[in-house]
C-alpha cells in the first residue's frame, strides 16, 4: 500500500508541475492601463466571461490594484458612450489571449 502511495504522489507531482511552473505571461508585459481596458472589455458580449474575473483578480494580485479601484474605473468606462464593435475588436486582438494565459495558470 505504501509503495502505491508514492507512486500516486510521483504521478500527481509531475502532472501538477508543469502547470504551475510556468506563469509568465504576456499580462507581465502589459501596463496597468491596458490591463483595465482589459477588463473592461471583457464585458463584451462575445468576450469570454471568465476573462474579465481573471484581469480583475490580476490587477489586484500583482499590481495592487482594490476592488474598489477597479469598481470606480468599471463604472467610468460604462458611462462612456463606447463603440461595441471597437471594444470587441481590441478584445479579440489585445486581451482574449492573455486572459486565456491568465486563466490556464490560475488566475
Amino acid at each position: 500500500m505504501k509503495k502505491f502511495t508514492a507512486a500516486a504522489l510521483t504521478t500527481l507531482l509531475f502532472t501538477a508541475v508543469p502547470t504551475f511552473a510556468n506563469t509568465d505571461t504576456n499580462a507581465d508585459k502589459m501596463t496597468n492601463e491596458t490591463l483595465l481596458e482589459c477588463a473592461n472589455a471583457s464585458n463584451a458580449r462575445n468576450a469570454i466571461p471568465e476573462h474579465r474575473a481573471v484581469f480583475r483578480h490580476y490587477l489586484m494580485s500583482e499590481r495592487g490594484y482594490s476592488f474598489s479601484q477597479l469598481s470606480s474605473t468599471e463604472t467610468e468606462f460604462k458611462a462612456q458612450d463606447n463603440n461595441d464593435s471597437e471594444i470587441e475588436q481590441f478584445y479579440q486582438t489585445q486581451c482574449k489571449d492573455v486572459g486565456e494565459q491568465l486563466y490556464r495558470v490560475g488566475y
